[in-house]
């Protein structure tokens, strides 16, 4: 607090025109206030040393306008000093504003992305379904086509006559304990035993 008032008072001892010049600088700036406070610190400073060995008022008035003339256009100066405070900022609150703004920006792009995609109308360019067709469809010749022979096939097929004793034989598989004999036909006659093999 002590220190604020020292710095007020040197503050006020200078002369007007560097008082409202250096207000003017800090107001362009446009960044926090305590950055602010330094710089107009760091301003007010500099005016006082290069201040201190004139003599007189208008002297001074004399060495404030060249100051003044010498620093520049106001803008551009503070542009500049806005631009080297934020470089000698901690680089964890450098890390933290650079994470700030990328999440900012991605946020941005996908809006833009999400506005662009339910406004737009779809645009088909090919035909999955005719493709899906061509490539399930061989390309086959007419002689390697064996469609003709399948219909020969089932043409020609006859059923067999089923009679006593092959339905019979048929329904022995459902005989557990006689496995062997029904294997071996020994429980069947000759005759039996003949038509069976015949069928077979």
């Amino acid at each position: 607090m002590e220190k604020r008032k020292e710095t007020e008072s040197q503050f006020n001892r200078l002369p007007a025109r560097a008082i409202d010049f250096i207000k003017l600088i800090v107001n362009k700036m446009r960044y926090r206030r305590k950055v602010q406070r330094d710089v107009l610190v760091e301003l007010a400073a500099h005016f006082e040393d290069e201040l201190k060995d004139c003599d007189g008022d208008q002297e001074k008035e004399q060495k404030t306008q060249k100051l003044i003339s010498e620093f520049g256009d106001v803008k551009l100066l503070a542009v500049l000093l806005r631009r080297a405070k934020k470089r000698c900022r901690p680089l964890w609150r450098t890390v933290i504003v650079r994470t700030f703004q990328t999440i900012g920006i991605l946020i941005l792009c996908f809006t833009v992305y999400t506005i662009w995609f339910l406004t737009g109308k779809p645009a088909i360019s090919v035909d999955y379904l005719a493709l899906l067709n061509q490539m399930s469809r061989p390309q086959v010749r007419d002689e390697d086509n064996a469609w003709p022979y399948y219909e020969k096939a089932s043409n020609l097929y006859i059923e067999p006559i089923r009679g006593g004793v092959v339905e019979e034989f048929i329904s022995y598989r459902d005989w557990r304990g006689k496995l062997e004999e029904i294997f071996r036909f020994t429980d069947l006659s000759e005759e039996q035993q003949t038509q069976v093999l015949k069928w077979i």
